[in-house]
């Protein structure tokens, strides 16, 4: 349903870009749930992103009350994608495989070592037959999420086990193609006194 647009809706330049600027990518989160409320207002900034062709084809998964069980599931969907990875003629070429094998080595040592999850409440996937729209829309949400006071990160390995698990997948809903972010949301449980450096940017002009 269309809203009106008031000019008052518009934010300063300098306000936004200073909000991309602060953004961080959180792995420590407070053991605190989200409320419904506020993660349905999260999506809202998904859910007005541009699509191709307007088709609005994106579709979300909001994970937490089950997520404690779904997180168990996907641990072993990705011991089972590493054991798979181990035994491909190409594993010395695979430049993912080293990183999930030390991950589930400190898992293995000790359970508490979440580098999976990090202990983030919500786990939100975004799904789409459009690379493109999935990931306006989450990008879109990233945004909203700091400046909502939540933190998010985009774990790829995550979305990697949960996509790699027929069993996962054909529970919660999802066909795997179309999995296009695994974004964890939270409250931080950790301050910056900074933005994060970057490099200038490559521009050329003509």
């Amino acid at each position: 349903m269309a809203q009106e647009q008031p000019d008052a809706a518009r934010i300063e330049a300098a306000d936004f870009l200073q909000l991309v600027r602060s953004r961080r990518s959180i792995r420590k989160y407070k053991p605190r749930p989200v409320e419904e409320a506020l993660l349905a207002e999260i999506l809202e900034a998904g859910r007005y992103m541009a699509t191709g062709g307007n088709a609005q084809s994106v579709r979300y998964l909001v994970i937490q009350k089950e997520a404690p069980r779904i997180q168990a599931a996907a641990w072993e969907s990705l011991r089972r994608v590493v054991e798979t990875m181990q035994a491909s003629p190409d594993a010395s070429k695979n430049g993912y495989l080293a990183t999930m094998q030390r991950i589930l080595r400190r898992r293995d040592k000790d359970p508490r070592d979440d580098r999976l999850f990090f202990g983030a409440p919500v786990i939100l996937l975004v799904l789409s037959p459009s690379v493109t729209d999935g990931s306006l829309a989450a990008a879109s949400i990233e945004l909203m999420t700091h400046a909502s006071g939540l933190g998010a990160l985009y774990c790829g390995f995550a979305q990697i086990a949960i996509a790699r698990s027929e069993a996962l997948c054909r529970e919660l809903g999802i066909v795997p193609e179309q999995l296009r972010a695994c974004l964890l949301l939270g409250y931080p449980d950790v301050k910056f006194l900074r933005t994060p450096p970057r490099k200038a940017a490559q521009v050329r002009w003509m």
